[in-house]
């Protein structure tokens, strides 16, 4: 249980180095979708060197998935260099991005979170055009995987997950973040089920049942 419960929390790790950077990343799937509060491709038309560790790069969004409403731009930062996992993109280049907000500031995103050039994630592309929504309901590839409402393109309320037709956690959101207490499911051997419990504020972990 503990190993599921982390690996519903971190999605990528990402370790950098001083001249490299290596990423452990799953295979994209519904879950990837859900995590990322921003999701698009566009093509970037202007990079502005922040500082020695940031860039901030704007792109012109020619497909939406997620968060970005009717807007035509964004800017989203990313970390300097391919030492710090940055995207390390040029004028022109088309990348598919996931971003999150960092805190109270700008959306950021890196290559841990599968962001990446176009032509360099055909997995990630398939994943998302194989969701499909009916009502509350959430589809990947014809499965069911959760259910729950969107508020102004983020989740809102309840929401239950599943995997091979069986829940395996639910919990609310506020604002797109994960709030509260949030109950996963384990089923054993034999058959039973094992619950057990964690608690967010904000989407942050505070803690988790012992």
């Amino acid at each position: 249980m503990k190993k599921f419960i982390t690996s519903f929390i971190v999605l990528a790790i990402c370790i950098n180095y001083a001249y490299a950077c290596s990423c452990v990343m799953a295979k994209p799937n519904f879950m990837l979708f859900i995590r990322n509060e921003v999701i698009f491709a566009g093509k970037i038309i202007a990079i502005k060197h922040e500082n020695t560790n940031t860039d901030k790069v704007t792109f012109k969004i020619y497909k939406r998935y997620k968060g970005v409403g009717n807007n035509t731009t964004i800017t989203i930062s990313t970390n300097a260099g391919n030492g710090m996992c940055g995207i390390n993109g040029n004028l022109g280049e088309e990348f598919l991005i996931f971003a999150n907000q960092n805190g109270d500031h700008d959306l950021k995103t890196d290559i841990c979170m599968h962001s990446g050039l176009a032509k360099n994630t055909s997995a990630e592309f398939s994943m998302l055009n194989s969701i499909k929504r009916k009502g509350n309901k959430w589809y990947e590839n014809n499965s069911l995987k959760a259910i729950g409402e969107m508020k102004d393109d983020k989740e809102e309320g309840k929401w239950q997950f599943f995997e091979k037709g069986k829940m395996i956690m639910e919990g609310n959101y506020q604002n797109g973040k994960q709030e509260g207490d949030w109950t996963m499911y384990s089923v054993q051997k034999d058959g039973s089920v094992i619950a057990s419990h964690v608690n967010f504020v904000k989407g942050e972990l505070i803690d988790r049942e012992k």
